[in-house]
């Protein structure tokens, strides 16, 4: 599919969005229909840190830019029928300017896109192309007969001793921090900080769990994900980054990528630490939660007071919960 956008201001207008194709690959920037079914999202599910320069694009009066996206990558379109695409995306930054200026993640300017749509058919043929998604759940590392036996907490892909180390200690800690914030939603009063974070504690169905226990069933899959037995990998050679990534994996997955803004940080503590990044990205992997992201603290903060469902279903506000308990 081919994205376009243009400025028809009269001024030059600087545009950053992680998830549209304006520089790098796409991520999650439209909802794909097959008649009347919604596909899920199956692509890279990215960790961001703070946006560098290089993410944005500046557009001058009357210009346009034009990128072409593989949509079939993203989403699994593979059986035969008619599909609409809409377009469902927020730049993360827009402002207008004659100079481009370094922004902090506190300061940015969103900006939601309007809604447009395509429509296109698929007919039977040739074998689907595989979603990303589906690739990486397949994805087995090259790993020499002595390292099967595992004497490591995790599988290790590239990267220098001092970063097989340190993702050793993050991934051991990673454990720890998950079975910590279960222990404390269980065992101590957090109504303060789960409601920072998470929002009101609802109960959808009265026969259903209610956000909190569902929030303590996925940190504790996470942390029996990482103490169980079954293979962990991470791969450190910056396979599939962007500027200003930290990491990235799929859903229902054991195997993470990490990016150069995870080696940038300490093991522990902080918000964008080693460990608290493989939290986040253990929500993708373990529990499955994937879509539309939203990142940083006060962008969390404000999703949980103003949309405690879709709190409990970001990485991202997860990975503050169990920085702060």
């Amino acid at each position: 599919m081919t994205f376009e956008i243009r400025n028809r201001g009269s001024e030059p207008c600087h545009l950053m969005s992680w998830d549209l194709p304006l520089k790098y690959d796409a991520l999650n920037f439209l909802r794909v229909r097959r008649g009347a079914v919604e596909l899920e999202y199956d692509g890279r599910l990215v960790r961001h840190g703070e946006p560098p320069e290089r993410l944005y694009i500046t557009l001058e009066p009357g210009e346009s830019a034009s990128v072409e996206a593989d949509i079939s990558r993203l989403y699994p379109v593979q059986l035969p029928g008619e599909y609409t695409a809409t377009l469902n995306a927020t730049l993360d930054d827009a402002y207008a300017g004659t100079s481009l200026r370094s922004r902090s993640s506190e300061s940015l300017e969103p900006v939601r896109l309007a809604e447009t749509s395509v429509t296109f058919t698929v007919e039977a043929g040739d074998p689907p192309r595989m979603t990303i998604g589906q690739a990486v759940r397949l994805q087995k590392p090259e790993l020499p007969e002595e390292a099967q036996a595992r004497y490591a907490p995790a599988f290790l892909v590239g990267g220098s001793p001092t970063e097989r180390d340190h993702t050793q200690s993050a991934h051991m800690f990673a454990e720890w921090l998950a079975g910590k914030a279960r222990d404390k939603l269980l065992y101590a009063d957090t109504s303060r900080l789960y409601q920072k974070w998470f929002g009101a504690n609802l109960r959808p169905f009265s026969w259903f769990p209610s956000h909190k226990e569902m929030v303590t069933m996925n940190f504790d899959k996470i942390n029996d994900r990482l103490n169980s037995w079954m293979p962990v990998t991470y791969d450190l050679t910056r396979t599939g980054c962007s500027p200003g990534d930290h990491a990235w994996t799929v859903t229902n997955s054991s195997y993470i990528y990490l990016c150069q803004g995870f080696f940038d940080h300490i093991v522990w503590p902080g918000f964008y630490s080693k460990t608290v990044t493989l939290v986040h990205e253990w929500v993708h992997g373990a529990v499955g939660l994937g879509g539309t992201e939203t990142y940083g603290k006060i962008a969390c903060e404000n999703l949980a007071a103003n949309n405690p469902r879709a709190a409990i279903a970001n990485a991202d506000n997860y990975a503050a919960f169990a920085e702060e308990v």
